[in-house]
């Protein structure tokens, strides 16, 4: 199979139309049963560069060899000439031309700079020796006649010389012309980490990453070779790029090509030049480029709601009705690939440094529990702050823990009452006599010790505030004295005053109470007066 191509006007067939070589040139250049191609072959785009290897694009058009890598240059095909392509070499390198020239009728270019009109496999593979030195002929001189002698004395007639024989011209060597390696440039990932996932856990993640490489030769580029090894592996896969928008591009992606650890996906490519005699170049040069792993793995399920309501609750355990709820609702949404199969709550009670713990209770996809401070649920007595969370379990079994939340307690207390009645008139400051103390009954009550179960005052803590003063002056003594349960709401405190400064005193008295449940009242002031004497002998 032949082909015709152009490659520019004038040059090799200047002057004669396409059917002309059809039907007269071409039919005698080409042996019987070898069809000619038709269409046109067009110049292949390279860039022409001074010096370059033969058969490469250099100067105004594509240089003719006699052999594939064999000089000298012959001459050249102008742009947009049509040329006729006779055969290919073995490798596929090289392609044979029709060339009329001087005792040569087929030369050689190299395969990639031209464009075939058809498959350049289905031309015959031809072999290529080097034209033999032509041997110039040799050149007849005529040879010379005897010259008239005189009749008197007769002359030998001269024998001719010898015919000079013609020096034939010494065939030039070949010319190689070595080969220059591919130009690579701008190797570069578009995204700088990629994930596996081992299930659904991160859908919205990179999952493949496309790695690209811009590559150029006089020759053409036969090949472009991804390098590439997973986090974990000891070598390295390849992996065939391929031209796309002026750029070699291969796509790796994680669950397909079983990247499956964290850590860094190393890289780097080779090119390959379409010479027959080709040539690599690596990028980079040294070393490798990399891309960053990520595993996405089960972490449990995610919480996309958890609230209580309300966030302050009262501790009312009289029900003295001081306003506000003694519930409030838990409320949590959690998601997870696997499903949720439960979710549990994690509560800890004002004051204490242990968690309590109840299931949540799931109606549809949203999962419902409570804290109550009421006696008969959970029995929340006191004020301060209840700690919270839950934990959400998959269908796998991983669980996850959320945020901690918090709820105020207020505590509503009912105030507890008293009744002062009475001190001691007369003390002493001596030890030795009796009473050496004042002695001060009250009574105190506190609803809540009755809601507690309590039928007395027994629980109920009373400390005496006090202040004596000397009514003329002179000294004053002040203190807290715990008063002492005597018995249903009977109290009574004992304030010793010996050593005391004889004389008539005034005292001022104030309680104060701290219930079952933490809640405190405070008494209002009273005042009585007593006499302490310095002695009781004489």
């Amino acid at each position: 199979m032949a082909g015709l191509g152009a490659l520019g006007g004038g040059g090799l067939f200047a002057g004669k139309s396409l059917a002309v070589l059809g039907t007269g040139l071409l039919a005698g250049a080409v042996g019987g049963g070898v069809l000619v191609a038709s269409g046109a072959v067009r110049f292949g785009g390279h860039t022409a560069t001074a010096g370059g290897p033969p058969g490469a694009a250099n100067g105004p058009g594509l240089q003719v060899v006699p052999c594939p890598d064999q000089g000298p240059v012959l001459g050249t095909v102008a742009a947009d000439q049509k040329v006729l392509v006779t055969g290919r070499s073995a490798d596929g390198g090289w392609l044979q031309l029709y060339w009329p020239g001087p005792g040569l009728e087929r030369a050689w270019t190299r395969a990639g700079v031209l464009r075939l009109d058809g498959d350049a496999a289905s031309l015959p593979v031809a072999a290529c020796a080097a034209p033999p030195t032509a041997t110039p002929r040799p050149t007849e001189e005529p040879t010379p006649t005897a010259a008239p002698t005189p009749v008197v004395t007769a002359s030998p007639t001269p024998s001719p010389g010898p015919t000079p024989t013609a020096t034939a011209r010494p065939t030039p060597s070949p010319t190689l012309i070595p080969n220059a390696a591919p130009t690579v440039s701008d190797l570069r990932a578009d995204t700088t980490t990629v994930s596996y996932d081992q299930g659904s856990y991160c859908p919205t993640a990179r999952k493949a990453v496309t790695i690209s490489v811009t590559a150029s030769d006089a020759d053409g580029i036969a090949s472009v070779t991804l390098y590439w090894k997973k986090p974990g592996a000891t070598n390295y896969a390849a992996r065939p790029m391929t031209l796309s928008g002026g750029r070699y591009a291969a796509t790796l992606d994680t669950k397909a090509d079983g990247i499956t650890g964290a850590g860094r996906l190393a890289y780097y490519v080779v090119a390959r030049d379409a010479n027959a005699r080709p040539k690599s170049t690596r990028s980079p040069a040294s070393g490798t480029l990399a891309v960053t792993v990520k595993v996405c793995a089960n972490s449990g399920p995610t919480f996309t709601l958890l609230q209580a309501s309300p966030t302050t609750i009262v501790a009312d355990p009289s029900n003295a009705g001081c306003g506000g709820s003694t519930l409030s609702e838990l409320t949590a949404q959690a998601t997870d690939p696997d499903g949720v199969t439960s979710v549990q709550l994690f509560w800890r009670r004002p004051g204490s440094t242990t968690y309590e713990s109840r299931p949540f209770s799931a109606d549809g996809s949203t999962w419902y529990s409570f804290i109550n401070t009421v006696a008969s649920v959970d029995d929340i007595t006191r004020p301060g702050t209840i700690s919270w969370y839950a934990v959400a379990t998959d269908g796998k079994g991983k669980a996850r823990k959320s945020a901690v939340g918090s709820i105020t307690v207020v505590y509503c207390d009912s105030p507890a009452s008293f009744d002062f009645a009475g001190v001691t008139r007369s003390v002493y400051a001596d030890p030795a006599c009796v009473p050496s103390a004042l002695a001060v009954p009250l009574n105190a009550a506190d609803p809540d010790d009755r809601l507690a179960g309590y039928s007395d005052s027994s629980r109920l803590r009373v400390v005496l505030s006090w202040k004596a003063s000397n009514l003329r002056g002179f000294v004053s003594y002040s203190g807290e004295t715990v008063a002492t349960f005597q018995k249903g709401t009977a109290f009574l405190a004992s304030i010793p005053t010996v050593g005391w400064v004889a004389g008539l005193y005034s005292i001022s008295l104030t309680a104060t109470s701290t219930d079952v449940y933490g809640g405190t009242s405070r008494s209002g002031t009273t005042t009585a007066q007593f006499s302490v004497y310095s002695s009781c002998k004489g």
